[in-house]
């Protein structure tokens, strides 16, 4: 979107379709998941010290996995998605937390 002051073209500042869920995917959904996680690590280590620890070790062993798995894939697609993406012309200008830049991309 163009705009002529004084004979010059202009360009606006218009926000691009940044979805609204990215919010949730960044603060939200971590929150949830790791908690249902440890919910399911408490509940086995509850068990374990109350009865038999062989037949409730998998409530331990793999809350820990799915911890550190989910970690690092959350941290690879979700930790890394912009707040803000404004259309400035020609690059994109990408607006992390707090209205820092992160970063200029030519679009194509």
């Amino acid at each position: 979107m163009a705009l002529r002051k004084n004979g010059k073209m202009r360009h606006a500042i218009t926000p691009l379709s940044s979805p609204k869920t990215t919010f949730f995917y960044k603060r939200i959904f971590p929150v949830l998941f790791f908690g249902v996680v440890a919910m399911l690590f408490l509940f086995g280590l509850v068990r374990v010290i109350d009865s038999d620890p062989i037949l409730y070790l998998p409530f331990m062993i793999v809350p820990v996995l799915m911890a550190i798995s989910s970690y690092q894939y959350i941290k690879k697609f979700s930790f890394n998605l912009v707040d803000e993406v404004l259309d400035v012309g020609d690059p994109s200008s990408c607006a992390a937390a707090g209205g820092k830049n992160a970063s200029h991309s030519p679009t194509s």
